[in-house]
């Protein structure tokens, strides 16, 4: 595969001159701001050039290997050569499979927020179980994406909403429980 350069050069001085309305041409000013705009455009295209080849492991200078190694807890030897941190930027960036339980807790708690769920794991059976709070079509859709990204293929998994129970309902007063919609006492949790 052929290496494509997908930056783009900045315009010159004549070209952005030739973008000026013609009556702004005729100003001295305009042509004296002009004659100084190569030096910062050459500027502006060294910085967006820095930018684009540390955003990419395998372009990335000593700089931005070093950000990398910072993002992910790594400690270089002096003097070692950029390759081999480049090949070990890689290994790390990658090495995030298989996941594991704790890993899918933690991309629970992002999608439905902290204690807003209920993980049921039965691995004897190979079943796990998700209950949200969360009534958003949305956010069930995203949690049975992730549960069949992450889960092997041989768990079976359900994705569902978590209810208020007759259990949890009956502890209020018949003046608590009249201010509310049906909707509000059935999905409310310990609300």
């Amino acid at each position: 595969m052929a290496d494509v350069d997908v930056r783009t050069k900045l315009p010159d001085r004549e070209e952005l001159y030739n973008y000026l309305p013609m009556f702004m041409k005729s100003f001295g000013e305009m042509r004296e701001i002009f004659k100084n705009v190569d030096s910062e455009l050459d500027d502006v295209q060294t910085g967006i050039e820095f930018l684009f080849d540390n955003a990419f492991i395998d372009s990335a200078d000593e700089y931005g290997i070093a950000e990398y190694e910072k993002t992910l807890g790594i400690l270089p030897e002096d003097g070692e050569d950029l390759e081999i941190r480049r090949a070990r930027v890689k290994i790390r960036w990658n090495d995030y499979l298989p996941y594991t339980k704790w890993t899918l807790r933690d991309k629970l708690d992002t999608i439905c927020g902290v204690g807003m769920y209920q993980l049921i794991e039965d691995y004897e059976n190979y079943y796990v179980s998700v209950r949200t709070q969360i009534t958003s079509d949305t956010v069930l859709d995203e949690v049975q994406l992730l549960l069949e990204k992450i889960l092997p293929e041989e768990m079976e998994f359900n994705v569902g909403q978590m209810f208020n129970t007759w259990g949890v309902v009956k502890a209020d007063t018949w003046g608590v429980v009249k201010t509310k919609t049906w909707k509000q006492v059935k999905e409310d949790i310990g609300g």
